[in-house]
């Protein structure tokens, strides 16, 4: 009933392989998780960000700003431990993940 037409160029445009893990932007990367001591954050963007640690009272505890990509050690070995959200912001776009600091 329906009648498909198959390019052969598309072929060439779509190439099929191993999929690289590299960071896509606006994805915010955060290991390892849980933690005890150093958190690794990685974020690219081209612009400028804000990233904010806020613990499980919603009480910012971290802030740092950024202009581009963001590849941080944060040391977390001196916050309680606990359940806090990461989150980095731009100026539409709010990334968030959970993150769980453990001594």
């Amino acid at each position: 009933n329906g009648v498909f037409v198959l390019d052969p160029a598309d072929a060439f445009n779509n190439p099929v392989g191993i999929k690289s893990n590299s960071t896509k932007s606006n994805e915010l990367i955060v290991y390892p998780n849980p933690v005890s001591d150093n958190l690794r954050v990685n974020y690219i963007t081209s612009g400028i960000s804000k990233l904010e640690l806020k613990n499980d009272l919603g009480e910012v505890v971290l802030q740092k700003k950024f202009n581009g990509n963001v590849s941080e050690i944060i040391d977390v070995s001196g916050f309680e431990a606990g359940t806090y959200l990461i989150s980095i912001s731009e100026e539409c776009f709010t990334s968030r993940k959970k993150l769980v600091i453990d001594h």
